[in-house]
């Protein structure tokens, strides 16, 4: 069968029978509702081979019998006109859910499926609802640890292997790398080379060494861009990630074909390489629990996310470039 990705929203379609999912990826598909039959799509499926496309069985239209909304790994569901059926199903990771005749469809990253309540059905002895133990409140993100997000070895080689993040030798650093702790960075803690993470892809500098790269564009931004000498560390955001020598600063300069060409924001990704190193360490480790968590309590990582990354760079943190790294909506484009 074809599979699909997240299922974000579900609609029910006019004639009673079919509803309609779109999914993490912006892709839409309608089924019918009592079979499962695929009757329409957008966009291609991955897995196995199609066509996947069948005509709808004929099927009496019929009116939505239940009404129905998606809470928290739940949904609530009531007769039409009738408050007094309410039936709460257990639903993990649920996202949405729509009515279609009898049935109630639910959507999420578990797939998509039908059930049908009983109207009937009256539970023989209901559990009484248990009193709040406080009033809701919101999670808030611990406070900031300093020590667990200084950028040492230890730190580094915590979330990176020791051959992707060498310690390099005096010899192998540039003349024009003049800013004492970033040389002292790279030969006592090593800079991470990692692969298409979230759109950062940066060099190995031990293979690559430091290659020279000319500012392009304007220097009109609140960070200051000196006259270099600036050493390509690799690529982020469609930009390419520069160290500039005489500050240590990590500035990422856009070019055409990202997302900011026409508008490009300030370029500062680090106050300096420690700290840029540090920051993708941690949004490493955040990124790991985040995509196993199933989607439970993941905003409230990011939250925390972008609360301790200001910490270890307030300056860095507040720019467009970590806003876009580190907003939900954009992940599915990194």
């Amino acid at each position: 069968p074809p599979q699909i990705d997240v299922v974000e929203k579900l609609r029910a379609e006019a004639d009673g029978t079919t509803v309609t999912s779109r999914t993490q990826d912006r892709l839409e598909q309608t089924w019918h509702a009592a079979t499962g039959r695929l009757l329409a799509a957008t966009g291609q499926f991955i897995g196995a081979k199609g066509p996947f496309i069948e005509e709808a069985p004929p099927t009496p239209q019929a009116p939505a019998r239940w009404g129905a909304e998606a809470s928290w790994n739940l949904v609530r569901a009531a007769a039409v006109g009738d408050p007094s059926t309410l039936r709460v199903i257990q639903a993990p990771k649920v996202k949405d859910v729509a009515c279609a005749g009898d049935l109630v469809v639910l959507g999420g990253s578990r797939g998509i499926y039908a059930i049908e309540p009983d109207p009937e059905y009256i539970e023989a002895n209901p559990l009484p609802a248990l009193p709040a133990i406080s009033r809701y409140a919101k999670v808030t993100p611990r406070p900031f640890d300093e020590a667990a997000c200084r950028p040492t070895r230890d730190l580094v080689l915590d979330v990176f292997d020791a051959d992707i993040a060498p310690l390099l030798t005096e010899e192998e650093l540039p003349a024009g790398l003049t800013h004492e702790p970033t040389r002292r960075f790279l030969t006592e803690v090593g800079f991470p080379a990692v692969n298409d993470f979230l759109s950062l892809s940066t060099h190995n500098l031990a293979g690559t060494g430091f290659a020279e790269h000319n500012w392009e564009g304007t220097k009109e931004f609140e960070t200051p861009v000196g006259d270099g000498p600036f050493y390509e560390l690799g690529t982020w955001i469609g930009g390419i990630l520069l160290l500039d020598g005489p500050t240590g600063r990590v500035l990422r300069q856009s070019k055409e074909g990202a997302v900011d060409d026409e508008r490009p924001g300030d370029p500062l990704a680090g106050s300096s390489l420690a700290q840029f190193s540090a920051m993708v360490c941690l949004q490493w480790k955040y990124m790991l629990a985040y995509s196993t968590s199933g989607g439970l309590d993941g905003d409230d990582l990011i939250d925390e996310l972008r609360s301790w990354l200001a910490g270890i760079d307030p300056a860095a943190a507040a720019t467009r470039n970590w806003g876009h790294v580190t907003d939900t909506d954009e992940f599915i484009y990194l």
